[in-house]
Order: C-alpha cells, then sequence, then structure tokens
C-alpha cells in the first residue's frame, strides 16, 4: 500500500495540492464564521457584520463545493488509471458525475451520526454531569462523544463513498455491498481517520481557550485546516485502494503501447 501510495504523491501531487487547497480556505472560512458567531460556546466572538458574514457564507460554500468535485474526481480516476496526471477541468467533469450520491450519503450519515451521538452524549451527561448546563460542560466531553461517533459509524464513512466510486453504483446498493468488506482487513484505515479527528480536536479545544483575535489561534487555524484535508484526502485513497482489491486501478496497454515497448 505504502509503495501505491508513494507512486500517486509522485506523479499526482500538484492534483492533490489542489484538492487540499480549496477545502482549506473553505475550512478557513468557515472557522472564521464560527468565531464570529456569538451563540458559539468553543469560541468567544469576533466583530464581523452581516454583510461579511454573508460574503464569507457564499465563499466558503463555494469553495466547500469545488472541494468536493474534484476530490470525488480525484479518487474516481485512481480507480481507473492512479498513475496518470489528469487537469482540473478533467477532475471536475468526473467529480461532478458522483457529487449528488455523496451528498445524499452526507445526508444519510448525518442521521446516523446524531442519533449515535445522542445516544452516547445523553447517558454520559445524565451519569457525570447531570447539574451541568450545556455550556459549562467541558470541551473534551464533546470530542470525546464525536470520536466515540466516529469510531462506531467509521466502516459506513470510510467504506461507502469508495463502493460508489469504483463500483459506479448509488448510495442504497453500496450499502448494501458494505456487508462484503470488512474494516478489518484494512486496519491502517479507521487507524489514520481516528488520529486525523484527534489532531484537530485537540487543536479545536486549545482554540477554545485561546483569543481569536491572537496570532497563536490564526496559526493554529491554519495547521487545523491544512491537517484536516490531507488526512480526508489520504483516507479517500486507502479506500479506493481497498475497494479495488489492494491495489489502485490501471488501464491495460494498448496494442501499440505494446508494440512501442523495447
Amino acid at each position: 500500500m505504502l509503495k501505491d501510495l508513494a507512486n500517486v504523491i509522485k506523479t499526482r501531487w500538484p492534483e492533490m495540492l489542489l484538492v487540499i487547497g480549496f477545502m482549506a480556505i473553505g475550512m478557513f472560512l468557515a472557522d472564521q464564521l464560527t468565531a464570529a458567531d456569538p451563540t458559539a460556546i468553543t469560541k468567544a466572538p469576533i466583530t464581523m457584520s452581516q454583510t461579511t458574514t454573508l460574503l464569507y457564507t457564499m465563499t466558503a460554500t463555494v469553495f466547500f463545493v469545488f472541494f468536493l468535485i474534484l476530490y470525488l474526481g480525484f479518487l474516481a480516476t485512481l480507480s481507473v488509471n492512479h498513475d496518470t496526471p489528469h487537469d482540473p477541468t478533467t477532475l471536475v467533469r468526473i467529480g461532478r458525475l458522483f457529487f449528488w450520491r455523496f451528498i445524499r450519503f452526507e445526508l444519510f450519515i448525518v442521521l446516523y451520526y446524531f442519533a449515535v451521538a445522542m445516544l452516547i452524549y445523553s447517558p454520559m451527561k445524565f451519569l457525570f454531569f447531570r447539574t451541568t448546563n450545556v455550556e459549562d460542560m467541558p470541551q473534551w466531553t464533546f470530542h470525546l462523544c464525536r470520536l466515540a461517533t466516529a469510531a462506531i459509524l467509521a466502516k459506513p464513512i470510510l467504506l461507502i463513498p469508495p463502493i460508489m466510486i469504483c463500483k459506479n453504483i448509488m448510495l442504497l446498493p453500496a450499502v448494501k455491498n458494505l456487508s462484503d468488506y470488512r474494516i478489518s482487513d484494512i486496519k491502517a484505515l479507521p487507524i489514520i481517520f481516528i488520529t486525523g479527528i484527534l489532531i484537530t480536536g485537540t487543536i479545536t479545544s486549545i482554540q477554545a481557550e485561546i483569543e481569536p483575535k491572537s496570532m497563536i489561534f490564526n496559526i493554529l487555524t491554519i495547521a487545523k485546516v491544512i491537517i484536516s484535508p490531507t488526512f480526508i484526502l489520504l483516507t479517500g485513497m486507502i479506500g479506493i485502494w481497498f475497494i479495488t482489491g489492494n491495489k489502485f486501478g490501471t488501464l491495460p496497454e494498448t496494442p501499440e503501447q505494446t508494440e512501442q515497448t523495447p
């Protein structure tokens, strides 16, 4: 697996940087919106006008949409011909074919995520923080709940999108195909996934205690918006590698190519 990943990084690093960059910018803008929310319990609010808030929201949405399309296009090409670089327009053209499938998957997994999170959070609050208001609860409790929920739902989160892409099927058939794969057969995938959540969660917890306008806060924000998409892209690549049979896709040589080979 490491050799295959290294080969992809060597030949297609500009596309990977493009994908990471789009999500990083979207996350940075979204993080500024969170810091500007006076109802947020994780950060002290910063000043932002309604016009600026609207502009940030629209721009962040555009970057997230393009990230998702480029991301899906990049993963789709890995399942067909992994070592051939593609220009962004090709990634967009391929990625848009899977865009609405992934949106449906996101809606599907969000419902299960909140259901599982409530099953974990409610007993935890009742047993350990019965008399504590939500806004006064330690930040680590929320991140622990998030981590536990992600661990429980790791298999569908990590494998359903690669199944949809590699088999070119819709959400429900992909869910049915999920039972054909065991997450224990690719232990590196959930380990990297949980590691990414731990790192970003730790950074967010530190930011909760820091003034949003400070230099340290901005440095942590930049670190988080680079680390998070890097882990997302890496888990997506490993998921494709696993679903395609512990290898990336490679187009067979044509007769003309075979004849030219010395």
